[in-house]
């Protein structure tokens, strides 16, 4: 299974991804780049490569927690370049209304709390 297993997995409702989708065939790269879609998918990263960098640690593999730290560090600074579009109005409810987004976090705190803490 070595190689085949995502690292992390990044996902969103049909509705949320109709539009860029449509940018995208059409090679509208300016709106494109202006979506709050690739705002869901950085905070969809940074939240696994967290729970799995906090997991880590609370099992003793210190080798471990510093790579998914690194990692999340590399998301943490394109999620920064990003500043602007996170500080737009609309920006503060983009993903919440997305479902896949909401469960996602929902089962990551779940399963840290269930698996980490015991």
């Amino acid at each position: 299974m070595r190689g085949i297993v995502p690292k992390v997995i990044v996902g969103a409702e049909r509705r949320t991804v109709l539009r860029p989708a449509s940018l995208w065939l059409k090679n509208e790269k300016k709106e494109l780049g202006a979506h709050f879609v690739q705002l869901q998918v950085l905070d969809e990263i940074v939240a696994q490569l967290d729970v799995f960098m906090r997991y880590a640690h609370k099992i003793g593999k210190a080798d471990l927690c510093d790579i998914y730290e690194r990692q999340r560090d590399v998301i943490l600074a394109v999620r920064k370049s990003k500043d602007l579009l996170y500080k737009k109005p609309e920006a503060q409810s983009y993903a919440f209304s997305d479902g896949l987004y909401k469960t996602l976090l929902d089962q990551l705190n779940l399963i840290f709390k269930e698996k980490a803490l015991v």
